[in-house]
Order: structure tokens, then C-alpha cells, then sequence
């Protein structure tokens, strides 16, 4: 499970896409090892997306904004095709194994 935070201030959790689920959304370029939803043109990738959300909200739960939309969506994506490996290395994950602790005298690049 990911959490999103909107821009409102609430905060919606989403989990990655089911096997019947990528199934059903094959016709959008989604497959167990791809989504190539920003392949499609303009029209099919509005139908895509409202179909991976329709995965995990109810027809009018989630008016948001488009840049939250847009967040959601990424956040379905990220936790159904990101490895373990992938997160374990993201931005999110902590200081740099480069970062020296303040006491260290050692010099760091």
C-alpha cells in the first residue's frame, strides 16, 4: 500500500493492480511488466487512466484535482510495477550512504 497526499490536505491510499486487474486492462498497453499508457493518444489515455483508477475508486470518490488524479494514477503504477529493489533505492528511502555523520572527520566527495 502507498499513500498520496493531496492537495487538499486529505490523504488516499492505493495498492498495485491485481493480475485480473492488468488483465482487464490489456487494451491499454498494461501488462504484468509494462503500463504504456503514455504511449496512447490523448482520448485513450484519459479512458486508461479513469480504468486504473476504477480499479480502487468508486465513480465520483475521487474529485480531485488533475495534478492529484495525476498523483494517484502514478502511485497505482509505482507500487505495481516498482521492484522491492527500486524502492529500496528511491529519494524517499534516506541520507545517501555517502553522507558522513556529524562527528565524522572524514571527507566525502
Amino acid at each position: 500500500m502507498r499513500e498520496v497526499k493531496l492537495s487538499n490536505g486529505e490523504t488516499v491510499s492505493v495498492r498495485g493492480l491485481r493480475r485480473s486487474e492488468i488483465k482487464s486492462l490489456s487494451q491499454y498497453g498494461i501488462g504484468y511488466m509494462r503500463c504504456e499508457v503514455y504511449h496512447l493518444n490523448g482520448e485513450d489515455q484519459d479512458k486508461a487512466i479513469d480504468a486504473v483508477l476504477a480499479t480502487q475508486f468508486k465513480e465520483g470518490e475521487l474529485e480531485v484535482e488533475n495534478s492529484d488524479l495525476l498523483e494517484v494514477f502514478n502511485a497505482i503504477c509505482k507500487e505495481t510495477w516498482s521492484s522491492r529493489q527500486e524502492e529500496k533505492n528511491s529519494l524517499r528511502s534516506g541520507p545517501s550512504d555517502q553522507t558522513a555523520p556529524e562527528e565524522s572527520t572524514a571527507e566525502h566527495a
